[in-house]
């Protein structure tokens, strides 16, 4: 069977090929253990919308449709957050497992394929929580995913055994940087040490391309990189003195999901969805398409939110010991459409 019936006919793939259906029972069974955890802890499952009409702000690029006679843009999300970070203000604990979706061209090397323009996210979120009380949050949860599948919760994987019994590492940014040999890494590690500088753009995207190319490909065992830079990120995270409180969760070399102890303060909010919009569309774009309703209702509960999201595709790519995404989701063939070869 070519990739091309393959891919586009996965019922049938399923059907014919012992391997693909087994990978897409667990599945079934990694949602279902991910549910029974959550919901056991009393988190409230919502279902938000995926269709809106203000624009995300960060740089995630989102699938954009027209209205009649061309307006207004509506836009699928790049993730539920928002939303579903309002939901835990209502009822304390709050958890979505649904579809996102980024338009962006995404790299393909060998068959190694950790992007879709199409993928699941699990966002988990409870009031008041800190950095290190949401990375337990986060930590149990995935834990109780991966058990479900792997009971012993020793997970092989191309020649490694991952161990999610044991706690998850921790190590800040900063420290993870100082361990490489990179003097690139080095110089960024020296500048943020000697003293607080200022918000530098474009600086969260150089970060960003260290710890891809110097540290997530030295963490093997589920880690959690902790406290970014405040001047190196673009998020607007709670902090304290130049450490925002965030981190995300790597395993095998691959980030599965994020943390993070969010905002409250409705000002610093507008500010950065502000921001984000007028530097994408112009100054005048943000009397439309930032989300006042969203920042109004985030002001109105005044309530600290913690917690984070998990990847599910690249989770279960792990767990059924695959480099390669496609085989661990339903009906992928769109996505070689997104890739760059």
């Amino acid at each position: 069977m070519n990739e091309s019936t393959q891919w586009g006919q996965t019922s049938l793939a399923a059907h014919n090929d012992k391997r693909i259906k087994h990978n897409l029972r667990q599945r079934d069974k990694l949602l279902r253990s991910l549910r029974a955890h959550l919901q056991g802890e009393d988190f409230v499952e919502v279902d938000t919308p995926t269709l809106r009409y203000y624009e995300d702000p960060t740089d995630n690029p989102p699938f954009v449709t027209l209205g009649p006679g061309g307006w207004p843009r509506l836009h699928l999300r790049t993730c539920p957050e928002e939303y579903t970070r309002r939901c835990a203000c209502v009822f304390d604990k709050a958890f979505e497992i649904g579809k996102s979706f980024r338009n962006e061209l995404l790299p393909l090397g060998g068959t190694l394929r950790t992007h879709m323009p199409e993928f699941t996210m699990a966002e988990i979120y409870q009031v008041d929580l800190d950095l290190a009380e949401a990375l337990h949050c986060i930590e149990n949860a995935t834990r109780a995913a991966v058990i479900g599948i792997h009971r012993s919760g020793l997970v092989p994987y191309q020649g490694v055994e991952l161990n999610f019994n044991a706690q998850f590492k921790r190590i800040k940014v900063l420290d993870a940087l100082a361990q490489s040999d990179d003097p690139l890494a080095q110089e960024f590690v020296a500048k943020h040490r000697a003293a607080v500088p200022v918000l530098i753009v474009g600086e969260d995207r150089i970060l960003h391309r260290l710890l891809d190319n110097c540290v997530k490909p030295t963490l093997e065992q589920p880690t959690f990189l902790t406290h970014f830079p405040k001047s190196a990120d673009q998020l607007p995270d709670r902090f304290i003195g130049n450490e925002i409180q965030r981190a995300e969760l790597v395993i095998a070399g691959i980030e599965i999901g994020e943390v993070g102890a969010l905002q409250p303060d409705g000002n610093l909010l507008h500010q950065h969805a502000t921001t984000a919009v007028q530097d994408r569309h112009g100054h005048a774009a943000s009397n439309h398409l930032v989300d006042v309703d969203y920042l109004d209702e985030i002001k109105a509960f005044n309530r600290p939110v913690g917690g984070g999201a998990i990847g599910i595709d690249r989770l279960l790519m792990l767990l059924c010991n695959t480099k390669d995404l496609w085989e661990v989701v339903w009906y992928p063939f769109v996505g070689k459409f997104y890739t760059r070869r």
